[in-house]
C-alpha cells in the first residue's frame, strides 16, 4: 500500500508541476501579449503625435503663406495707390500748366487789344487835330482875304477921295 501511496504522491506531484508549468506558460503568454499591446499603443501614440506635428506644421506653413500673400497684397495696394496719387499729381500739374498758358494768352490778347485801341485813338486824335489845323488855316486864309479886300476897298476909297 505504501508503494501505491508513493506512486500516487509522485503522480500528484508531477500533475502539480505540470499545472504550475502551464500556469507559468499562460502567465508568460499574457505578459508577452500585454507587452505587445503596450508597444502597439506606444506606436499609435507616436504616429498620432507625428500626424499632429505634421498638421501643426502644415497649419503654420499655411499661416505663413497667408501672411506673405497679405503682405504682397498690401504692397501691391500701396503701389497702386501711389501710382494713382502720382497720376493725379501729374494731371493736376498739367491742368495748372494749361491754366497758366490760358492766362498768359489772355493777358497777351488784352495787351494787344489795348495797344490797338490806343493806336486807333491816337490816329483819331491826329485826324481831329489835322482837321482843326485845316479849319484854322481856312479861317486864316478867309480872314487874310477879307483883310486884303478891305485894304483894297480902303485904297480905292482913298484914291476916290483924292
Amino acid at each position: 500500500g505504501l508503494v501505491r501511496d508513493e506512486a500516487e504522491e509522485a503522480a500528484l506531484a508531477a500533475e502539480e508541476a505540470r499545472e504550475q508549468e502551464r500556469l507559468n506558460a499562460e502567465r508568460e503568454r499574457l505578459r508577452a501579449e500585454e507587452e505587445k499591446a503596450k508597444q502597439k499603443l506606444e506606436e499609435v501614440a507616436r504616429v498620432e503625435a507625428a500626424r499632429r506635428e505634421a498638421a501643426m506644421r502644415k497649419q503654420s506653413e499655411a499661416a505663413a503663406a497667408l501672411a506673405a500673400q497679405e503682405a504682397l497684397d498690401r504692397a501691391a495696394r500701396k503701389r497702386e495707390e501711389e501710382g494713382r496719387a502720382e497720376a493725379a499729381r501729374k494731371d493736376e500739374e498739367w491742368r495748372a500748366a494749361k491754366e497758366e498758358e490760358k492766362a498768359i494768352a489772355a493777358r497777351q490778347a488784352a495787351a494787344a487789344a489795348a495797344e490797338m485801341a490806343a493806336r486807333q485813338e491816337a490816329k483819331k486824335a491826329e485826324m481831329r487835330l489835322q482837321k482843326e489845323v485845316e479849319e484854322a488855316e481856312k479861317t486864316r486864309a478867309k480872314a487874310q482875304a477879307a483883310a486884303a479886300a478891305a485894304a483894297r476897298e480902303a485904297k480905292k476909297a482913298g484914291e476916290a477921295v483924292r
